[in-house]
């Protein structure tokens, strides 16, 4: 069973299970992200009566995005394959998705996001 995770979305973060036969999805409001993803994935996982230990592996949409949401996403990814000693797949948003190359892709131990563009990020003013 493959875990989807798409935080690329200004509006919605979709997540989806994915095997050979049986696909499921869950869509949720983006709003406290980094709050919110993990709790939403035990959620959608318990209605649809699978176990962490039932994922094979996990696939992110790692960019390019809003920074904050693509960061945890990917994050959020990276420690669940870590934990759950599965490998994890990075995907580009606008990519097409077809299953069947997405669960025979070969995953990695961790990947990273990627931005389109630099964050804007504001450095201190440092006294001369």
């Amino acid at each position: 069973m493959l875990l989807f995770i798409d935080a690329a979305n200004s509006e919605n973060i979709r997540l989806a299970l994915v095997s050979s036969a049986f696909i499921s999805e869950h869509h949720f409001n983006n709003s406290n992200l980094s709050e919110k993803l993990l709790i939403e994935i035990k959620k959608f996982l318990k209605k649809e009566k699978i176990d962490f230990s039932d994922l094979h592996k996990i696939a992110v949409i790692s960019g390019p995005g809003p920074f904050s949401k693509i960061r945890t996403a990917v994050a959020i990814s990276n420690a669940l394959a870590f934990g759950l000693k599965i490998s994890v797949v990075s995907i580009k948003a606008g990519q097409p998705l077809v299953w069947d190359e997405v669960l025979a892709k070969k995953g990695r131990a961790q990947v990273l996001p990627f931005y389109d563009k630099a964050p804007s990020i504001t450095l201190s003013k440092k006294k001369l």
